[in-house]
């Protein structure tokens, strides 16, 4: 019964490891998209992108944070990007640096 247990425990760590795997490269996509089309300025070409995400501690939304450059590189602005916990929706998206 103890070998079936660590067996079964294995496997859904595993599985569950990989969904999160792939739920954050999902989060960190679409954070550093929504707060691009948010933004206005003149930011550099390919200049976002998303260096954190976590879930909130209701679990019930993603918080991720976004550097988005400008001047070629010679100034970085800041966003924080509220998606819901699947990433697939935007709640809010506010300017929290401005360099």
């Amino acid at each position: 019964m103890k070998l079936f247990l660590m067996s079964f425990f294995s496997i859904a760590s595993i599985s569950t490891t990989a969904m999160a795997d792939e739920l954050a490269k999902q989060c960190y996509s679409k954070a550093a998209s929504v707060a691009e089309n948010f933004a206005s300025g003149n930011y550099d070409e390919d200049g976002f992108w998303a260096y954190e995400c976590a879930l909130a501690s209701n679990k019930k939304a993603v918080i991720c944070e976004v550097g988005a450059s400008k001047g070629d590189g010679a100034a970085t602005d800041t966003y924080r990007v509220v998606l819901n916990k699947t990433c697939t929706k935007a709640f809010r998206v506010e300017l929290t640096g401005e360099e």
